[in-house]
């Protein structure tokens, strides 16, 4: 983490530990649910392979350029929703529909604090973090596809 956030800049010191504090406490959580229960991947993942996705989001969003910006307060907002939806989408694509479903309860239980919204799943939502820093559905920014 010293290398991602050298300056403080994006994070700081207080944030970046409270990132690393979350991480660990729910890390093992979500990769042991996804093996150790009945949730089921179409196409198999590693453990490796569900972390780096996490940490993929987590890079994209946080970023001057993404909107995170603002003072301590704001980016701990910002970053309890971006590390939920990061953690659902990370750890929890690869899953098979029902499996999701499922795996969204194990997220909203873990990320009290993100105010995920209780309609539909994580799936279904973005976190609009340029604008109004809330959940919108996907479904008011993607056009519907006709086949």
């Amino acid at each position: 983490m010293e290398d991602r956030f050298p300056d403080e800049t994006i994070l700081s010191k207080d944030l970046q530990g409270y990132l690393f504090d979350v991480f660990l406490s729910t890390i093992d959580i979500g990769i042991e649910k996804i093996r150790n229960g009945s949730l089921k991947e179409p196409v198999k993942t590693d453990n490796l392979q569900l972390v780096k996705s996490v940490c993929n989001f987590l890079d994209n969003f946080l970023r001057v350029e993404a909107g995170f910006k603002g003072d301590d307060k704001q980016k701990r907002k910002d970053l309890d929703a971006v590390f939920a939806w990061s953690y659902a989408w990370g750890l929890g694509a690869s899953l098979d529909d029902w499996s999701k479903s499922y795996f969204d309860n194990l997220v909203k239980d873990c990320f009290k604090t993100a105010n995920l919204p209780t309609s539909l799943t994580v799936y279904d939502f973005f976190y609009d973090m340029k604008k109004e820093h809330t959940f919108k559905p996907w479904d008011g920014s993607v056009p519907k596809f006709e086949y």
